[in-house]
């Protein structure tokens, strides 16, 4: 379907290659160690993926001219491709009806028994089956040496279809010999898997060029697909302009696409909206026979240039009707729309289909085209529909992750009626035009191709050549689905897609895969970064590491450039370009964060404070560019470096400053202020150049021993000065201002502010900050892991103290722990030792906590501290609740709403609710059965679905509620991010939300129509693989998230969720299950009632291990 308006709101089966050569499995990632990729031989070089391969014995060499029989009824398309196809390598076909097939020279036969006679008997002689009792467009290809020693290649269709595709097999085969091709010896029985597979022109957005729809019409048919489905919103002809016809001019272009798919076995579908989704005011008035008129003559002129069959869509309509008399006509119906849409099916394909011998059975989208529900309108629509319609569904969602043989069976019993049609809206964009969605067909069932019509793919908006990408794999799934290997199809479309350039344009579409089918982004890059990062903060070597994390980026940087020098397709290029630059600017901004990285370990200030102006000036380009690619490692590459350097420079741990003052002025845009904002990102930039006197002044706003004082400025073009602190009211001069990066020490001097004194006549200054040190403050921070817990009285909890510390060389402290009267902290004292050597480390030892046997149950507090001689103490708070219990007790005490443990049987479809409610739950591509929160209990895996859930009295919430649940992502998803418990109605209202965006909460209550919203972010970002308690609570007059334990944002609302009758989605989308959960779900809970801050945190406790 067209998306903007819809987003508003494994089964295996082995095929053996019984040939020399091995089919390559594609890397995710590739690293140095893995990048070169040869092509496979032979037969395993046939995308898509043949039914059966056996191999033969020799092979058929052809060079010069060589003897193409083709009867006189053999496909024309199949003749033409081949002639081709030889003329490309070198030979000359010299076509024949009929030849000696005694003769000795190697020859080509072509055309199955109806078409070539000839055929059987030279199938006989190599000893292989015809191709007569294959299903349609099924073919025979075999090729070797025949009983006598001739060399034969036949290419043996079932009909003209299966003949051209046997062609195209022998396209991916022919392999360069001398001045000539030859093929190793195959017999190869084919036939598809799905009977209609085809590509779609139907998204919101700029429609194709003519050479768009040439170049994909080419590709379909060498890929064996079979279909063109025609009906971008653009072409208002389709739908704000339905009722007015075709120009001839537009005509014109139509007609050359249909008949080169024509000319091509593939099927010019055209789809028409007469309801108008972009402009519902031109929408069609069903009971008005007039209106009925204009749609049969847009028939009647598209059935005059040669289309044959058609798409009446009902999709992405506002439900609102146009015309009075369809209000006065349908009003009283349990569904009014199902009834207008079914009346003018109906009566075209009575008034039409009917009439016109040869067309297809025509198919309708109707309004609700995804899902597994029953509703008055499906009901509706469903009984009233005439039988000799079909339907398209798009799966469990809009844009499904996962489509599984079981919701094909549940649409069915949605659809008891009629057949169905899969649209597969992968890999179109127009719901996120930013994003290149280029990665690999996953996560559809093979068992569904003999259970539907057929699938069809649409594509990306306007960029049609970057869709073949994923194309090439759809296509092999849609022939072969019981074969289908993601990596494997990948890796060989890619192959053929970019020939010599295979390895950069896999390079470029590693970094633009990711999708709501697959989430992962070069996992092994990941690996990779996350080790170095790992190994960096505690303090190891780091060198090598860096040298590879570099090597790969340096590919990133260099892409743009090596793939436009090599790739030989000059309009995916142009199609692919800002993306494309988009790569190559990632890799120099990672490569300005492993120079800071190294240059920090070797203590080059100036080269590391270069090295972060270099990142900030590419991860600004970044920021500002609406093109984005799929999130990966780099980007927590560039976080990780930034606050290294942040430590380094130490604006990160000192602080108690006043406001700067002095001259020369900030120009406009600018502020003294900026000096010390800890953003090493802002610059305090002087309207002109000092004057005799200037100076700017920091006050200390607090008496600390000074120990030095860092400043870092424009290093291209570094002002003079001199640093000076300020010490019984009698500046010292500390030393002057150097490059970019000046460090000068301060002997810990009692200093009551700093300056600069700026040398007159100097350049303008432009200084990002101004940082003053301590040696009274310990530069780094205490935590401990978990944050808090529940224990039992009589019971011990143990505990990791955490130090992230910099230092130049060594720390050494002490660490103590504390807790109330009777209590039992051990070790109360230790030593803590640590080495950063000039980097930001963490280190940590443990503790434990044994509360005494007659604690009372209420909150304590344990205090942790960190002594180091000369610096103040750093001091945590762990907070401990006494308590006996489990964590689904604590849930069911505090009487919630709904209750869904998901830890049911891993077989299990019914996710049951264990609160009073009774109402569950059904697992709908999401799988129950892996290792939850709890100890012992499971969760439900909702990376390839989610749960559905009716809404209850209690749960269809008008006031104060709680959403409640245990998260652990896969991955974070970039806006609009992921559900985890969702409930509304489109356009947004009736409900409320908890989501992760980005990777930190988001909740929002959804008033009644016309009443608003409410929305709260929060600031924390979630740890992917990890477990997480998350928390939305709406107590009528705030909204807040909560995260593990703690309140994470909060903002004010009194909008109220409004009533309606939208299911519950545990892992889903509120309104049609996108932005599914990619993670596991555990213990999801509603209340109708706000839970309070201690409840929320003692929940959280009883849930940690």
């Amino acid at each position: 379907m067209l998306l903007a308006r819809s987003f508003r709101g494994r089964r295996h089966r082995a095929v053996t290659f019984a040939v020399s050569a091995t089919l390559v499995a594609g890397v995710l990632s590739p690293l140095p160690a893995a990048a070169e990729q040869p092509a496979p031989a032979g037969a395993a070089r046939i995308l898509p993926v043949p039914q059966q391969i056996t191999p033969r014995p020799g092979s058929v060499v052809l060079s010069g001219a060589v003897d193409v029989v083709a009867g006189g009824a053999a496909d024309p398309a199949a003749r033409t491709a081949l002639v081709d196809l030889l003329s490309e390598r070198g030979v000359t076909a010299r076509v024949v009806p009929d030849s000696d097939l005694s003769a000795r020279g190697p020859m080509i036969v072509l055309g199955g028994p109806g078409e070539t006679p000839a055929s059987a008997g030279a199938l006989r002689a190599l000893g292989v089956t015809g191709p007569e009792a294959l299903p349609a467009e099924g073919y025979v290809l075999a090729a070797g040496r025949d009983g006598h020693g001739r060399e034969r290649i036949v290419l043996s269709g079932k009909d003209g279809a299966g003949t051209f595709y046997a062609v195209q097999s022998l396209r991916q085969l022919l392999e360069k010999k001398g001045s000539g091709v030859a093929v190793d010896g195959v017999q190869i029985r084919d036939w598809p898997g799905y009977k209609i597979r085809g590509g779609m022109e139907s998204f919101y957005g700029p429609v194709w060029s003519q050479e768009d729809r040439r170049s994909q019409i080419e590709f379909l048919a060498r890929h064996k697909m079979n279909q063109f489905f025609y009906g971008p919103a653009d072409d208002l002809r389709t739908g704000s302009n339905w009722a007015s016809l075709y120009e001839a001019a537009e005509l014109a272009r139509l007609k050359e696409i249909l008949d080169l798919a024509k000319s091509r076995h593939v099927d010019f579908v055209y789809r028409i909206s007469p309801e108008a989704p972009l402009a519902p005011s031109n929408g069609i008035c069903h009971v008005r026979e007039t209106d009925r008129a204009k749609l049969l003559a847009r028939f009647e002129q598209m059935w005059e240039i040669g289309v044959r069959s058609y798409v009446i869509a009902w999709d992405d309509v506002s439900g609102n009707f146009a015309c009075q008399e369809d209000r006065d006509a349908y009003g009283g119906d349990a569904s009014p729309l199902a009834v207008a849409q079914a009346e003018v099916t109906n009566f075209v394909q009575k008034e039409f289909i009917e009439k016109h011998p040869g067309a297809s059975r025509m198919v309708a989208v109707p309004t609700e085209y995804w899902g597994m529900t029953k509703t008055a309108y499906t009901n509706r629509f469903d009984e009233l529909l005439s039988t000799d319609v079909d339907l398209y569904w798009t799966g469990p969602a809009v844009v499904p992750a996962s489509i599984t043989e079981a919701d094909l069976r549940a649409a069915q019993d949605v659809w008891s009626r009629h057949r169905i049609m899969l649209w597969d809206n992968y890999p179109v964009n127009d719901y996120s035009p930013n994003r290149l969605l280029v990665g690999p067909l996953k996560n559809r069932d093979a068992g569904m191709a003999d259970k539907v019509i057929g699938i069809s793919f649409n594509g990306l908006v306007t960029f049609q050549e970057a869709s073949q990408i994923p194309l090439g794999t759809q296509a092999d799934y849609a022939w072969n689905p019981g074969a289908y290997d993601a990596d494997r199809s990948w890796t060989r479309t890619l192959q053929i897609l970019g020939g010599d350039a295979y390895d950069e344009l896999r390079l470029f579409a590693d970094n633009n895969r990711a999708s709501v089918l697959d989430q992962s982004a070069r996992p092994e890059f990941a690996a990779l970064v996350n080790r170095l990062i790992a190994d960096y903060r505690a303090g190891r070597p780091v060198d090598a590491q860096l040298d590879r994390v570099d090597g790969e980026l340096r590919r990133l940087e260099e892409l743009p450039a090596a793939l436009r020098a090599k790739l030989d397709n000059p309009l995916l290029l142009k199609q692919i370009s800002p993306w494309l630059d988009r790569v190559g600017v990632t890799g120099q901004a990672g490569r300005a964060a492993v120079r800071i990285l190294r240059a920090q370990d070797r203590g080059v200030s100036e080269a590391a404070w270069v090295a972060r102006r270099d990142q900030a000036a590419a991860r600004g380009i970044l920021d500002r560019t609406w093109h984005q690619i799929s999130p990966g490692p780099v980007d927590d590459l560039l976080s990780f470096a930034a606050a290294q350097s942040d430590a380094y420079i130490g604006d990160r741990w000192f602080g108690d400053l006043g406001a700067p003052t002095g001259a020369p002025a900030a120009a406009a845009g600018s502020g003294l202020g900026l000096l010390t904002d800890r953003r090493d990102d802002t610059a305090y930039v002087a309207a002109g150049a000092p004057q005799a006197g200037d100076a700017i002044t920091v006050p200390i706003t607090k008496p600390h021993r000074l120990s030095a004082v860092t400043v870092v400025q424009d290093a291209t073009a570094p002002a003079d000065g001199v640093i000076q602190a300020l010490v019984d009211d009698t500046w010292v001069d500390l030393g002057p201002l150097a490059e970019g990066f000046t460090k000068v020490p301060a002997k810990d001097l009692a200093a009551s502010a700093v300056r600069i004194q700026w040398t007159p006549g100097s350049v303008a200054p432009r200084v990002y900050e101004i940082v003053p040190h301590y040696s009274d403050v310990l530069p780094g921070r205490l935590s401990v892991e978990p944050s808090g817990a529940l224990i039992a009285p009589g019971a011990t909890k143990r505990f990791q103290v955490a130090l992230e510390v910099f230092a130049e060389e060594g720390v050494s402290g002490r660490v103590t722990a504390s807790g109330p009267d009777g209590w039992t902290v051990t070790p109360a004292t230790q030593v803590l030792r640590a080495r950063p050597d000039g980097r930001t480390i963490v280190t940590s030892v443990p503790v434990a906590v044994t509360v005494p046997a007659g604690a009372a149950e209420n909150r304590h507090q344990v205090t942790v501290t960190f002594h180091k001689d000369g610096a103040a103490p750093v001091t945590v708070s762990l907070p401990i609740v006494v308590g006996d219990g489990s964590y689904p007790e604590f849930v069911a005490g505090a009487d919630p709403a709904g209750y869904w443990r998901l830890g049911d049987a891993a077989s299990s479809r019914t996710a049951v609710d264990s609160s009073t409610s009774g109402r569950d739950g059904t697992y709908l591509g999401a799988e129950p059965g892996v290792e939850g929160v709890l100890a012992g209990d499971g969760a439900a895996d909702l990376a390839s679905g989610y749960v559905d859930v009716p809404r209850g009295p209690r749960t269809n919430l008008d006031g104060p509620f709680t959403l409640e649940a245990w998260v652990k992502l896969d991955l974070l998803v970039p806006t609009p991010g992921q559900a985890i418990i969702e409930s509304y109605q489109t356009p947004a209202t009736n409900g409320y939300v908890l989501r992760a965006d980005n990777g930190v909460l988001q909740a929002w209550t959804l008033g009644a129509p016309g009443q608003g919203h409410g929305v709260v972010t929060g600031h924390t970002r979630l740890t992917p693989d990890r477990w997480h308690h998350v928390a939305a609570v709406f107590d009528g007059s705030r909204l807040t998230v909560y995260l593990d334990g703690v309140a994470d944002n909060s903002v004010a609302t009194t909008v109220a969720p409004g009533g309606g009758t939208a299911s519950i989605k545990l892992g889903g989308r509120g309104d049609d299950t996108f932005q599914r959960l990619q993670g596991d779900l555990d213990e999801a809970a509603i209340y109708d009632r706000a839970l309070t801050a201690a409840e929320i945190q003692k929940h959280y406790f009883a849930g940690l291990r």
